[in-house]
């Protein structure tokens, strides 16, 4: 197994993208496997010419790619100017099948996945999904797979870069989709390892919802939810009270084996609003009775701390005889945050702790990837996928 990247910064598409492949190292582009193709929103006019170029250099792999805010290839480098980065595996002994997501169809959470592919209980694929989020429902999706194939690792982002006039594109096997969702299965000799790194802090103390409708909470078991934040504010001292004006989010309880949650433990999602006459909370997602919630800051310290925490975890599960051969970042765009100089760290601190192995990706609007044995919808995270031989990982 074998992965490489390039990169490239030529503003004409179809030239940027040769550029690019020109930094792989191959022999040749007839023993690539699979081609990862993300490119800033300077290239989405030209995007049809771009997926025709994919799919007539590489004939014989499959061929996926989307826009982003910014790019990630050749090992350390992000870029939010014109980019456009290139991720090509040769994987002998595996099995890539590329994967068209259909809105309507297969965002619901009782699609039957195990069916699609076969009804084989033998197969668990690992899952490779690249989302436009305002045309498909992620979340249904990731339920109906972790059901369909519960040890499997499913990893991606949502596309990012669309909100600049052009929209979203996403690419498979030459063909341009505006919306819905795209992906890669991958059977075989490949092993994924995941992690995701919040870059928010759990202030206070967990909180159980009691009583709520929908998304909007009526009262936690600590009392009415505007003063349980007022009280929360009111108790922080200098830069937390500051950064609570304008970085607090929610965190959802994910169902924490070890009986107590912890940082990583939570899925964050933003606050919607307070009903300054009933003192309810909204929330950017449904809500059941009995849910666990804490209040969260996002902190960029708290973000390169979280990161360099999994990362340092992720190397001592994989410090074993069998090396890491490639990797995908996913790194969450977030206004407070110099998003070059955070791609550019992660991957360093990725290449520092797993050696220097290849690393694309692009910076992205959510993030696909694990809280304890369930796969999550992130917002403002980083996620990580490690590849290597499954025939030779412990």
């Amino acid at each position: 197994m074998k992965w490489t990247t390039g990169l490239s910064r030529k503003p004409e598409t179809t030239q940027a993208f040769r550029d690019a492949c020109a930094g792989l190292d191959v022999s040749s582009a007839a023993e690539v496997d699979v081609l990862l193709v993300f490119f800033s929103a300077s290239h989405t006019d030209d995007v049809e010419e771009l997926s025709l170029a994919m799919a007539r250099d590489f004939p014989d792999a499959v061929c996926v790619g989307c826009n982003a805010n910014g790019v990630i290839g050749a090992g350390d480098e992000a870029e939010t100017g014109s980019s456009l980065a290139v991720t090509a595996g040769i994987l002998p002994g595996v099995d890539v099948e590329p994967i068209r997501f259909e809105p309507d169809v297969h965002d619901r959470s009782d699609f039957d996945w195990r069916q699609q592919f076969g009804g084989d209980p033998e197969v668990a694929p690992n899952f490779l999904i690249l989302s436009e989020p305002t045309t498909f429902e992620t979340e249904e999706l990731l339920t109906a797979l972790d059901r369909a194939f519960p040890d499997s690792s499913k990893f991606g982002g949502l596309v990012s870069g669309g909100g600049q006039g052009q929209g979203s594109r996403l690419i498979l096997e030459g063909h341009v989709y505006h919306g819905g969702a795209i992906g890669l299965a991958f059977s075989g000799d490949l092993r994924v390892d995941t992690v995701v790194a919040q870059a928010c802090r759990p202030i206070g103390e967990p909180l159980i919802v009691t009583d709520h409708t929908q998304n909007i909470i009526h009262r936690f078991d600590r009392g009415n939810p505007m003063e349980v934040f007022r009280n929360l504010v009111h108790n922080l001292e200098g830069k937390e009270r500051e950064l609570a004006q304008h970085s607090m989010f929610v965190g959802i309880g994910v169902e924490s084996k070890r009986g107590e949650y912890r940082p990583g433990d939570f899925v964050i999602r933003n606050i919607v609003g307070f009903n300054p006459k009933t003192g309810d909370l909204a929330v950017a997602a449904p809500i059941e009775d009995l849910d666990v919630l804490q209040f969260h800051l996002m902190d960029p310290r708290t973000s390169s701390y979280e990161f360099e925490r999994v990362v340092e975890e992720l190397a001592e599960a994989l410090n074993d005889p069998c090396p890491s051969r490639g990797a995908l970042l996913f790194s969450g765009t977030s206004n407070s945050e110099d998003l070059e100089r955070k791609a550019n760290e992660e991957s360093q601190l990725l290449r520092d702790r797993l050696g220097q192995l290849p690393i694309g990706g692009f910076l992205s609007e959510g993030e696909i990837g694990p809280v304890g044995g369930k796969t999550c919808l992130h917002g403002y995270a980083s996620m990580v996928a490690v590849f290597r031989e499954a025939g030779r990982a412990k």
